[in-house]
């Protein structure tokens, strides 16, 4: 106890820059953006931390420039060399994430706005909740995307219209205007130059050649729906580069050397609307992927064999009966004994213990995915044995030794299977890129295939072009109204889209999102009520696992999502903005303290909560030094019984 009371009280210590004043830093501000684009987060409190960074921008770039707010718009037309300072290191990766979390709240406004008066089925809404479930996570930083906008002014200087450009978050000190502004860019600065163009990505020349007689709102349209798709479809080959280096790399089956080589293959031959310098970046984004990726895992993979005998693992710790012989469910017509005799001479029905271990069987297959490693490759037909309606209901790995060579090929069948999968989703999508740069027809259904097969790369394309925000939401309610146009969701696109899109895309998490966004849009066919909750829960458990392995909330092997844990989740979001806004120059991580806090409290985490929400109380209190045998006493009796 001396010892414990010794290390709180040197923590506590350091811990005193809390009370006093200190500026945010461009790196807190970037963490406060990224963690308030969590779905969950309310949209009024979203729209304050907005604002708060807002000010804190417009205060940061006026000091630099020695000049205050008000006059902000003057320094940039005066001297448009200016805007230079915005690329600088710190800058431009907090804008990245400012306008990535301003377009998400400006998506989600004007989806609350457009549906007010209209009924959405689930199908809709679950594709649009999916979509900032994704943006939750993404991160342009983390791409390699960096994001800068501006708002262009126009004067008359003698007879000469003059145009600057003022960055958009300098233009007004109102962050509700900045989300009700609509984005537009002219159709002749929309399209490729000449050098650059593609078949995806016209040039100005090309498209008015292909495009025919038109009028100026007509080619506007047109413009922007081509340079919406072009996004989208690279989004989807740079995640597909991902996927391709993941089940090469993460499995053991090439070095890093030769998956390189496999991805500047991939990208070489299918990255029709890509350019030189994309087509370097993709590479190189996906091996940094799988490099960072592979420290996170449990385990390392040096061949199919430590794959292969680490599902056999899992699936036997989630209760999966390989000893049980494969029939077929026993029924009453043509099946002579229905019952079996058990203790007391009782019968019970077969098919009921049948159904019993199935179930089971099932969710050991569920689990597995969710939790391994590599659990996404369990999606593929090549390991997973499906039913008549495409559900799991079965593995195809025996997981004994005389099963490990027909268990191997399994394995390498799963790989191949995905490999191709993705690449015919590629090939397909460049079909349609080309067919649709000249017909507005064949642009709205390329981008509602793209809307409904690639949620990810969808919402990822949006945030670096605002203008496509409403044509995505009207792409979705289209789709939503009529049900003839939806695509079949087949492996195809499963790979292709949706575990490209997110179980791939986003560093350091791995399958459970794509399981569950693969339910979400199988849910979606069938309209099924629960598509989005699957994603959701599978994102939520997955993160507690990590962050809060010690937290007693009682999941065990309870499906639901219980109150207990959202409200725990509610608890610890709340509690890290709070701490990145009040405390954003404390040299002690908000990771660190809750670290802390939980070893004091023994594990208990919604008493290491309560006891960090006392101390930032007290500390933001008074910043005098008496505050610091407050914060001692409580952080004693919390971690003390």
């Amino acid at each position: 106890m001396r010892i414990a009371f010794i290390y709180v009280f040197l923590i506590l210590t350091t811990m005193q820059s809390w009370a006093k004043s200190v500026p945010a830093t461009y790196e807190s501000m970037e963490n406060l953006m990224v963690d308030i684009r969590d779905p969950f987060f309310d949209s009024e409190l979203r729209k304050k931390y907005l604002q708060l960074v807002q000010t804190q921008m417009q205060q940061k770039i006026a000091k630099e420039m020695e000049t205050t707010q008000d006059q902000l718009q003057k320094y940039f037309i005066a001297d448009p060399t200016r805007l230079n300072l915005l690329w600088a290191p710190g800058w431009i990766e907090l804008q990245t994430e400012f306008y990535t979390t301003l377009h998400q709240e400006t998506f989600k406004e004007r989806w609350v706005t457009k549906t007010k008066e209209k009924k959405v089925t689930d199908y809709g809404k679950n594709i649009t909740e999916a979509m900032l479930f994704h943006l939750k996570k993404y991160s342009g930083v983390k791409e390699g995307l960096l994001y800068n906008r501006w708002n262009e002014v126009s004067s008359m200087k003698g007879g000469k219209k003059t145009t600057s450009r003022i960055p958009f978050f300098a233009f007004t000190k109102d962050v509700h205007s900045l989300l009700a502004m609509d984005a537009h860019t002219p159709y002749e600065n929309i399209l490729a130059k000449e050098k650059n163009s593609t078949s995806g990505n016209p040039s100005l020349s090309t498209f008015l050649k292909g495009a025919g007689e038109k009028t100026r709102e007509q080619y506007q349209l047109l413009a922007e729906k081509i340079q919406l798709n072009h996004r989208i479809y690279i989004r989807a080959v740079a995640n597909g580069a991902k996927t391709v280096a993941s089940v090469h790399y993460l499995t053991g089956e090439y070095t890093l050397t030769q998956t390189e080589a496999k991805v500047s293959a991939f990208i070489e031959g299918f990255c029709d609307g890509c350019s030189r310098k994309e087509k370097e970046d993709y590479k190189s984004s996906a091996i940094s992927y799988v490099t960072k990726t592979k420290k996170s895992f449990n385990q390392t993979y040096s061949s199919g064999k430590d794959v292969v005998n680490s599902f056999c693992t899992d699936l036997r710790n989630n209760l999966y009966q390989f000893d049980e012989p494969e029939e077929k469910a026993p029924t009453v017509a043509g099946y002579r004994d229905v019952y079996i005799a058990v203790q007391d001479n009782t019968r019970v029905d077969r098919s009921h213990i049948y159904a019993k271990m199935q179930m089971m069987k099932i969710e050991a297959i569920r689990k597995t995915i969710q939790e391994h490693d590599l659990g996404v490759l369990f999606l593929t037909n090549a390991l997973t044995r499906l039913s008549e309606r495409r559900e799991p209901f079965a593995t195809f790995l025996g997981c004994r030794p005389e099963s490990l060579a027909r268990d191997l090929v399994s394995f390498s069948r799963a790989i191949t299977e995905a490999t191709h999968n993705v690449e015919k989703y590629i090939t397909n999508i460049n079909q349609k890129m080309k067919d649709s740069t000249a017909s507005l027809k064949m642009a709205n259904e390329t981008l509602e295939y793209f809307t409904q097969t690639n949620v990810a790369a969808t919402a990822e394309a949006m945030m670096t072009f605002p203008q496509g925000i409403g044509h995505t939401i009207d792409s979705i309610l289209e789709l939503d109204r009529d049900v003839r146009r939806r695509k079949r969701t087949d492996s195809i696109v499963a790979w292709g889209g949706t575990i490209i899109g997110v179980a791939l895309t986003i560093s350091g998490i791995g399958a459970p999102e794509g399981v569950a966004l693969l339910l979400a849009v199988g849910a979606m066919a069938k309209g099924a009520i629960s598509g989005s909750y699957y994603f959701y829960r599978a994102q939520q458990e997955k993160e507690f696992y990590k962050e809060l392995s010690k937290a007693k909330v009682g999941l065990g092997n309870n499906f639901y999502l219980g109150e207990n844990l959202q409200q725990h989740y509610s608890r610890y979001r709340s509690l890290r903005i709070n701490y990145i806004v009040d405390f954003a120059g404390s040299i002690l991580s908000f990771a660190q303290i809750n670290k802390i806090a939980v070893i004091k409290t023994s594990g208990n985490v919604p008493q290491a909560h309560g006891l960090i929400e006392r101390c930032m109380r007290v500390l933001k209190a008074s910043g005098e030094n008496v505050a610091q045998g407050q914060v001692v006493q409580a952080i004693m009796t919390a971690a003390i019984p």
